[in-house]
């Protein structure tokens, strides 16, 4: 690693920075016709796994086709 390389702290980008710098490269939001109370819900993993199946650690869990039957 680098030793003379200053790192600035707090740089985190707000939701607003990252839709808008999204925005510019032409990947703009897709519509999600619901209310922002709904949008805004966060799970967890373990619920994600629950409900759709698949390894709740995996980065990409592959979808049993029974709950993808359910969901479909």
């Amino acid at each position: 690693m680098l030793s003379n390389v200053k790192k600035k702290k707090n740089m985190d980008l707000s939701i607003d920075t990252v839709r808008e710098r999204l925005r510019n490269i032409g990947y703009d939001l897709y519509p999600v016709p619901l209310d922002k109370e709904t949008q805004d819900i966060t799970v967890t993993r373990q619920f994600m796994s629950a409900q759709y199946g698949g390894n709740p650690m995996e980065m990409f869990p592959k979808v049993s086709k029974e709950k993808l039957a359910v969901h479909d």
